[in-house]
C-alpha cells in the first residue's frame, strides 16, 4: 500500500503531524462511556465454526490466539475498496469473497475481525480513526480486542495484517499509538515490509485525529438491527454538536466525548475500554 506525500500539491505529512500536535489535548472527565457487547448471538456460533481447529491449537496463550485470529481474517479477505454488501456481516461478506472476489476494505476487515473475537469471548470492538477533515474521503478502521495476557486492549489491524507494538515489543492500544505517534516515538508494525511501514507511520498520523465507536458491539452491527449509539472522541478544541442520523431508514445517535479516559476507560477487564 502506498500513500502519498503530497495531496493536491498543497499539503504534505508534515502538516498532518502539525495538526495532530496542536489537537494533542483533551478535556476534563465529565462521564464514564460504557461499552456494551453481545456474545449471545447464534450467528455468532456460525461465525466460529468457519475457524479451523488447528488456529486454536497452534496458539500458546490468549494473545496468540488473537493474532493467529487476524490472520486467519487477512488471508481470507481480498484487499480493496468494494463498496460493502449487504447484509454487511462475517457470513455475507466470506460468501461473498468466495462467490465474485469481493475486495474488503479496512472497514470491512475490522469489522469481520471484530465478529471473528466476538465468536470466541473476547470484548471487541470496531473503532473508526479519522482525520481532521469532517467529510473524509479516507479514514482507517482497526478493532480493538482485549488482552488478558497484557491486561490492556490491543489494536489489531486485519488490513494491514499487523498488530502495532513499541519498541520494547509490547503490543499497543490506539491511545498509546497516539501519544507515540505525537511525541515522534518508534512504533514497531510485525509482519509489515520496512517501507510500506514508514509510509503506515504517516497515513496513521493522518487518521489519529478522531474516533468513533459503536455503543454495542455485536453481530451485524453495521446493518442497524438494534438502536445504536456511536461515541466520537475528540480533542478539546474540536467542539461538534451531537446528533441524529438516519442511516437507511434507522437512527443513529452521535454523541460526542472530549476526555480520552471516557472513551478509552481504565486499562482492565471491565466493559469499558
Amino acid at each position: 500500500m502506498e500513500f502519498d506525500i503530497y495531496i493536491n500539491g498543497r499539503c504534505n505529512r508534515n502538516d498532518d503531524l502539525y495538526f495532530l500536535k496542536i489537537l494533542r489535548n483533551y478535556e476534563e472527565p465529565k462521564e464514564k462511556v460504557d461499552y456494551k457487547y453481545i456474545f449471545s448471538d447464534k450467528r455468532l456460533k456460525l461465525v466460529n465454526e468457519l475457524i479451523p481447529k488447528a488456529i486454536c491449537e497452534q496458539a500458546t496463550k490468549e494473545f496468540d490466539l488473537q493474532c493467529h485470529l487476524m490472520h486467519w481474517v487477512r488471508r481470507n479477505l481480498l484487499n480493496g475498496n468494494d463498496a460493502p454488501v449487504r447484509p454487511f456481516n462475517t457470513l455475507n461478506i466470506l460468501e461473498k469473497t468466495k462467490e465474485s472476489n469481493f475486495r474488503s476494505s479496512c472497514w470491512v476487515h475490522a469489522v469481520v475481525l471484530n465478529e471473528v473475537f466476538l465468536s470466541f469471548g473476547f470484548r471487541s470492538r470496531m473503532v473508526r480513526c479519522l482525520p481532521l477533515d469532517l467529510r473524509p474521503i479516507d479514514c482507517h478502521c482497526v478493532t480493538l480486542c482485549y488482552s488478558n495476557d497484557y491486561q490492556k486492549w490491543i489494536v489489531y489491524d486485519s488490513a494491514m495484517g499487523t498488530i502495532y507494538t513499541n519498541k520494547d515489543k509490547v503490543p499497543l492500544s490506539l491511545r498509546e499509538m497516539r501519544y507515540l505517534l505525537i511525541t515522534q516515538q518508534e512504533i514497531k508494525m510485525p509482519f509489515v515490509l520496512h517501507r510500506t511501514s514508514q509510509n503506515l507511520r504517516w497515513y496513521l498520523i493522518k487518521n489519529m485525529i478522531r474516533f468513533q465507536s459503536y455503543q454495542t458491539s455485536c453481530f451485524n452491527m453495521e446493518e442497524n438491527e438494534i438502536e445504536q449509539t456511536i461515541f466520537c472522541l475528540n480533542p478539546a478544541k474540536y467542539q461538534l454538536e451531537d446528533k441524529i442520523v438516519i442511516d437507511r431508514g434507522n437512527k443513529v445517535y452521535i454523541k460526542n466525548v472530549y476526555n480520552e479516559d471516557d472513551f478509552w476507560g481504565v486499562e482492565s477487564g471491565e466493559n469499558n475500554v
